[in-house]
Formats: structure tokens, C-alpha cells, sequence
């Protein structure tokens, strides 16, 4: 998960591609919004990037090991604060920390309760309330993206 979530934004940065709006879904994906808000906050590639993460209801049923935020600190922008979000190393943890350093939240239903409670204690976040039965859910991303940019 780590060596995925660093490999992206790696790529991204080898290529040159400055995105305006990096899209993060799920507990997979939760490590890019900590990284980008952290180690790669002054890299130029990046400045101008935001980041929307979805939160869905999510089976990762597993527990990461022990050692998984020891090996997240991978650089010295990022500190026991930072960690403290991701530390359970479950599918709540996770999808906790990947919603406090996005600048957007994709939210589905029946979420944890732990996970919704602190959704809705979000600040300074734009947030889209997205059923799956949406009829019409790449318009409603669109407009979201285009408040992001906008603010």
C-alpha cells in the first residue's frame, strides 16, 4: 500500500504531470492525500493540487501490522501527529486519515459510525453526499471539482 501510494505520486512527479485534482477512493488510496499535504507540500509539481478522497463503505476486514506507521514516516515532514490518524491500522483508521488530509470528501452511505461521526465534524472541507443510486454522479463530480478549484 505504501510502495503503491508513493509510486503514484512518484510517477507523477517523473513525468512532469501537474494535476489540478487527484482523486483517492477508498482505504487503498488513503496514504496520497498525507503525503501530498506533507513530504511533497513544496514540491512544484504539486502546489496547485487538490485532493478528493471517497469515503465508502468498505469490507477491509484485516488489521495492517504493527509496524505500519513506522514505515509511513518516510520522511521527516511527517510527524507522530500525522501518524496518530492511521495508527489501528484498520479500515477505519485508514479511511479516517485519508479524509483529514484531503480538501474534499466524496462521502457514500452507511458508513462506520466512528468514520461518519468524524465526517461530519470536518472542517474547512467541501463535502458531496453521493448515493449509489445517482443518476447522474459524473455531473455531480464535475461541479464538485469545479467548487475545489475555485476555493
Amino acid at each position: 500500500m505504501i510502495f503503491f501510494c508513493k509510486g503514484a505520486l512518484e510517477t507523477v512527479r517523473k513525468f512532469g504531470w501537474a494535476p489540478d485534482i487527484i482523486h483517492c477512493f477508498g482505504w487503498m488510496t488513503s496514504l496520497i492525500p498525507m503525503y501530498l499535504k506533507t513530504t511533497y507540500k513544496d514540491d512544484p509539481i504539486f502546489t496547485n493540487t487538490k485532493v478528493v478522497y471517497s469515503v465508502f463503505k468498505n469490507e477491509f476486514a484485516d488489521k495492517l501490522k504493527n509496524d505500519f506507521t513506522t514505515k509511513l514516516a518516510i520522511s521527516e515532514d511527517i510527524s507522530k501527529k500525522h501518524l496518530e490518524y492511521f495508527k489501528a491500522g484498520d479500515n477505519t483508521s485508514l479511511l479516517i486519515g485519508g479524509s483529514e488530509f484531503a480538501d474534499g470528501l466524496v462521502v457514500g452511505e452507511a458508513l462506520d459510525e466512528k468514520v461518519s461521526s468524524f465526517v461530519k465534524k470536518a472542517k474547512g472541507k467541501q463535502v458531496l453526499k453521493m448515493a449509489s443510486s445517482e443518476a447522474n454522479p459524473l455531473t455531480l463530480l464535475n461541479e464538485f471539482y469545479q467548487n475545489i478549484l475555485a476555493n
